[in-house]
């Protein structure tokens, strides 16, 4: 005969196996209670002997041959040639990557892609990472986000301990001791900022394509005798006019070209330093230079004709790694810590920068990090050629399809010698470059040096080998975030999964957009560079967010996600103008982010 008694649902089936593991467990916790730690190990804060603020400006795009600091010969950086000349400048500096944001990841967590694996859109760090940023965090710093592009799924888990800060309103701008709009809000941030410390990074973007300066800027430099036939001019409007220039799209011919072209960079160079010296006065004026350490480098380099053509991975949608792509300045300053004046002429690499903030903040470097501090360089104790190792997608942050990547590129050089590897569906060809006999990397030497291209190809494996073992610190406790840290008593308890939190009953499915409306014009004006999108939901339910942007060699799709119905991002006028609107039209749908759930209608808004 069946019993009346309602079988138990598999949730109530775990209940109670929770209930009888921890009566028959108690017993044992009572009268050895040496099993469970007494105090998280390795949970201290990182230990700061020297608390110095840290201002980390970087520059978009830079083509270092551009900077007087580095032996240009004409007036357009005024600002950090005296920087450079009043702390410890690195005349070779090689880049980790050859895009923003493979470069960024490494900048500021020691580490090549080989570890993070921040190779194209929509990748980030693993989130149980012990991040740098992190560390100081729990030592008391400030990081902020202080740039809307800040928000994308690259920087996600670098550990910045703010959200994107808003663009400050009329009643900030009116001020007009505050600088220009471009600078206004990072100004005003140290102003309310100023008496706790931080770690501030400020990206200046003048130098990535288009290069269209202000007649302010450009005036020093330009004359329109630069344009020497009517074909020129078109090519170098297009220059003028385009923030993505795919590789082949336009055939330029340097010889008539690279005068009028390099006159624009040098304008949007010129307005770059006009920011950065403000923030460097902003500095002085708070009364915190010899509190604050500035550090100037740049995402990665810019090619300007030099082999043919314009711009780096992700606007060419081709890598090159070439040093003018590669090479990026570097000067550390803090006057009475750095010495005044050092030059050194010795390779370094980006990856190298955040051991040396952390040596010089007095706090131990994590052994994760595969760059190694700077400071033996600077005070002249280790003067040691570094190899770099240089690791790119093809396409940068513009992949095809990010999730499938065919096409890699790999790179080693040395003070001398520079061997190029590159992965083209697993097809493996490589380049050699002599760069003592020739610096311009005109001629591909491996077929004369075979000896040279296998030690080369012996270094790059070695450091693809020492990336493997370093990705083993975060498998300890003490290199894993503190909220994802797990003693062995949670990972005995982590066996044991609850259901997934069931998604509410009412809840719209699909979700249906309420802001902005089908067709509706979003401009820096009627949206004071603020992009508000809404939908029907509930707050604490997943959502993802699919975006279509663009067309032709403009397109890409990305992603973000959010646990309440509407998405925000706010965009400086001058990024907008710039960046933004060249990715019209725009295309979104969202869902909640389960399997078995429904995207919504596409919803289409123009970007002007």
């Amino acid at each position: 005969m069946e019993s009346n008694t309602p079988k138990p649902t598999v949730n109530a089936m775990c209940i109670t196996f929770y209930r009888t593991s921890i009566a028959l467990l108690l017993p044992i916790l009572a009268t050895n209670c040496t099993m469970l730690p007494k105090k998280m190990a390795h949970d201290k804060a990182l230990e700061i002997k020297h608390p110095y603020n840290v201002l980390f400006i970087t520059y978009e795009s830079m083509n270092t041959k551009h900077l007087l600091a580095y032996g240009y010969d004409k007036m357009t950086s005024e600002p950090s040639a005296k920087l450079a000349r009043d702390g410890a400048k690195f005349e070779r500096c090689i880049s980790a990557s050859c895009w923003t944001s493979e470069n960024v990841n490494s900048l500021f967590t020691g580490m090549s892609s080989l570890m993070h694996g921040v190779v194209t859109r929509n990748k980030h760090m693993p989130p149980e990472w012990y991040t740098p940023f992190e560390m100081l965090r729990d030592a008391g710093y400030t990081i902020p986000r202080m740039q809307g592009y800040q928000a994308d799924i690259n920087y996600s888990h670098l550990g910045f301990t703010t959200d994107v800060n808003p663009v400050p309103g009329p009643e900030l701008v009116a001020k007009a001791d505050r600088g220009p709009r471009d600078l206004l809000q990072p100004l005003v941030w140290l102003e309310n900022n100023k008496d706790k410390p931080f770690f501030l990074w400020y990206h200046v973007l003048n130098t990535h394509l288009p290069y269209n300066p202000e007649p302010w800027a450009l005036k020093k430099f330009w004359s329109d005798d630069l344009i020497v036939n009517e074909q020129s001019r078109k090519r170098i409007d297009y220059v003028r006019n385009n923030g993505v220039c795919v590789w082949g799209s336009v055939n330029f011919v340097p010889e008539e070209d690279a005068p009028a072209i390099h006159a624009l960079y040098d304008g949007e160079l010129r307005r770059a330093e006009s920011l950065m010296l403000k923030l460097w006065r902003k500095i002085d004026e708070l009364e915190l230079t010899d509190k604050t350490l500035i550090v100037f480098c740049a995402d990665h380099g810019e090619e300007l004709l030099e082999h043919g053509f314009i711009g780096h991975a992700s606007t060419a949608k081709r890598a090159q790694m070439f040093d003018e792509v590669i090479h990026v300045p570097l000067v550390f300053y803090l006057p009475g810590v750095i010495p005044k004046g050092v030059s050194v002429s010795e390779q370094v690499r980006t990856i190298d920068i955040m051991p040396t903030i952390f040596d010089l903040l007095g706090a131990e470097i994590p052994p994760y990090m595969q760059g190694r501090s700077l400071m033996p360089m600077i005070t002249q104790t280790n003067r040691e050629e570094r190899t770099a190792i240089i690791a790119t997608s093809y396409a940068g942050y513009k992949e095809e399809d990010p999730d499938n990547i065919t096409h890699y590129m790999r790179g080693v050089r040395t003070k001398d010698w520079k061997l190029i590897k590159d992965i083209d569906q697993g097809v493996e060809t490589f380049s050699l470059y002599d760069l003592s006999n020739d610096p311009e990397e005109k001629s591909d030497v491996a077929q004369a040096f075979p000896e040279r291209v296998a030690e080369l190809r012996g270094q790059l494996a070695d450091f693809q080998a020492n990336a493997d073992e370093k990705l083993k610190f975060f498998d300890t406790m003490t290199y894993t975030e503190p909220i994802h840290r797990t003693t062995p008593w949670k990972k005995f308890w982590s066996h044991f999964k609850w259901p997934q939190k069931p998604i509410p009953a009412g809840v719209s499915n699909p979700p249906v957009f309420l802001t902005p409306g089908e067709g509706e014009v979003l401009t820096a004006e009627n949206t004071q560079g603020r992009v508000h999108i809404t939908w029907k939901g509930m707050i604490g339910v997943p959502y993802l967010l699919e975006v279509e942007l663009g067309e032709g060699d403009y397109y890409f799709m990305t992603y973000a996600r959010s646990k309440k119905p509407e998405i925000i991002r706010t965009f400086r006028p001058s990024y907008w103008d710039t960046y933004i609107r060249d990715y019209d039209p725009a295309r979104i749908r969202v869902k909640i982010d389960r399997p078995e759930y429904e995207w919504s209608s596409w919803r289409t808004v123009r970007l002007k």
